[in-house]
Parts: C-alpha cells; sequence; structure tokens
C-alpha cells in the first residue's frame, strides 16, 4: 500500500470508526423525524452514512491525492 493509499484509508476508518446519529443520514430529526432512530438508537440497526459526512470524507481523500500528487 502505497503512502497515499494509507492516508486515505486513515481517513475513513477515523471517519467511520463509530456509527452515531452525528454521521448518520437519518440523524436530521426535522427531516426524518424519529421513524428510523426509535428501532436504531445506540443499536446501529438503520445507519446509513450521511451525504455531508460522505462529502467531507470525498474533500479529504481528494486534499491528500492533490497533496501527494503535486508533491512529486
Amino acid at each position: 500500500m502505497t503512502k497515499t493509499e494509507e492516508k486515505m484509508v486513515n481517513v475513513l476508518t477515523d471517519t467511520l470508526s463509530y456509527c452515531y446519529c452525528d454521521n448518520c443520514k437519518y440523524g436530521d430529526y426535522e427531516k426524518y423525524g424519529d421513524r428510523h432512530c426509535d428501532d436504531c438508537h445506540r443499536k446501529y440497526t438503520n445507519w446509513a452514512l450521511s451525504p455531508k459526512v460522505a462529502e467531507e470524507i470525498v474533500n479529504k481523500i481528494i486534499d491528500i491525492y492533490k497533496q501527494d500528487f503535486y508533491a512529486k
């Protein structure tokens, strides 16, 4: 595994090392209410990655790629 790949893997594992309401797409109570959360709370049964967190991950990975690519 290259250093760049290792950095990207670390972004994913650090961000997704836990599943909880703040990185779940159903964590937006105004939009989804409790219909997904009642069964899921602390059990992660309905957990799904939120689009906002996914975008943050992608941006971090792109930044790593750009830094490593242009550093060569």
